[in-house]
């Protein structure tokens, strides 16, 4: 399969547990109706489709897609977008190598231009089709953000563009909140949401599932505000 026909495929997926079901039974009824030799013709029609089950149960394990497959493909893409953003703002990547670059993937467990599909992962870990990248590019007196809604399973999208500067930058901060999946409304997961607030009370916030990977770009974003204040 294609890279994202694998995608449609973990988010939308096989329902093996049912089809192995239906297939048993359908054998099962075939050699019960064996026995009367009137039902030959059903019983014909039983293996046939009982076979014809087993080929289509084969065929999809072979779709069968792993959670780091996922995390890899969401990781690409930010790549993508990433480069994306750059043409979008009109900038180049040495005006904006000031600080390393902070990139966001969010799984937004809600439907936003595209409907959502959800699934709990082998590892424990929810995911959502429906994405939300921002992207933070900084120069040596402001922050450049792309932000762009995307699904993995559709061609839908949406993205704007924002430019601020350090002196118009409140606070940086981060704060750990529960996240709760539509599809699963008893089921509630921590996140760090990370929060830039400026002077005329605009923020953009994003939630972040592995705060550590992000750590040091958002202590050095925190710095160079904190430095520009004391300047201003």
């Amino acid at each position: 399969m294609k890279g994202h026909e694998r995608i449609i495929a973990y988010f939308i997926p096989y329902k093996f547990k049912r089809n192995i079901i239906i297939t048993v039974l359908a054998l099962l009824l075939a050699i019960i109706t064996a026995r009367n030799e009137k039902l030959g013709i059903v019983v014909v029609g039983l293996l046939i489709f009982a076979f014809y089950k087993i080929i289509v149960i084969r065929k999809n394990k072979k779709k069968i897609v792993f959670d780091r497959e996922i995390d890899e493909y969401i990781k690409r893409e930010g790549d993508i977008i990433f480069n994306e953003g750059l043409n979008k703002l009109g900038i180049n990547i040495s005006d904006v190598n000031f600080i390393d670059p902070i990139i966001i993937n969010e799984h937004l467990f809600e439907s936003t231009i595209t409907p959502m599909y959800s699934i709990r992962g082998r590892d424990g870990k929810y995911r959502s089709s429906n994405q939300r990248t921002t992207v933070f590019y900084l120069s040596s007196n402001q922050v450049y953000v792309y932000r762009k809604l995307h699904s993995l399973v559709g061609s839908e999208h949406s993205s704007s563009t924002h430019e601020y500067f350090y002196t118009d930058i409140v606070s940086v901060s981060t704060n750990t909140d529960k996240n709760k999946n539509m599809n699963e409304i008893d089921y509630k997961y921590e996140v760090e949401i990370f929060k830039m607030t400026m002077t005329d009370g605009n923020q953009v916030e994003c939630r972040i599932s592995d705060i550590q990977a992000l750590e040091s770009q958002v202590k050095a974003l925190r710095q160079v505000v904190r430095d520009q204040k004391q300047v201003a």
